[in-house]
């Protein structure tokens, strides 16, 4: 078997149906597909660190196996581990707001793909919203640095001629 994250994250069945799914049926990007898969290993291992008590980080951590996490171990997943999974991300992690959305997003999608085929009945990432990301205002320059920006320009450019 493949020692690498992906071939770790294609040893459950779950994530190889899930990835086949997005690859054939919704024609996502093999890069795509490669960086949800990375970011639900992490997932899953964080579930069953939780779970066990051991660490989630470290060698430890990286030795956890996910070939178990199938159709039946995301049955019993709960909302509220998935917000532990939030919380670890930004505060052990150090991961944004933005990337942990982005995460958080593989674990929607991956069990939107698992209730939709009929795999999982209950969803427990449906209702979990988390969009703390910060949308910041665009900075505008004022009238003088905008003018001193194009009289730059053209200086620039008389300067070449």
């Amino acid at each position: 078997m493949e020692t690498t994250p992906k071939g770790e994250a294609m040893s459950s069945r779950a994530l190889r149906e899930f990835s086949n799914y997005k690859l054939a049926t919704q024609n996502r990007s093999a890069l795509t597909v490669d960086e949800y898969l990375l970011d639900l290993r992490i997932f899953f291992k964080f579930i069953k660190a939780l779970r066990s008590g051991a660490p989630t980080e470290g060698e430890e951590f990286d030795a956890i196996g996910i070939s178990d996490c199938d159709f039946e171990f995301m049955k019993t997943v709960t909302a509220d581990e998935i917000y532990e999974y939030l919380s670890y991300l930004r505060f052990e992690r150090g991961i944004s707001p933005r990337s942990a959305q982005r995460k958080l997003s593989a674990v929607k999608s991956l069990y939107k793909f698992a209730t939709v085929t009929g795999k999982v009945q209950n969803n427990p990432a449906r209702d979990i919203d988390h969009s703390a990301s910060k949308k910041t205002l665009p900075k505008y320059m004022t009238l003088n640095e905008s003018e001193d920006l194009l009289n730059s320009v053209n200086d620039e450019k008389d300067s070449k001629t």
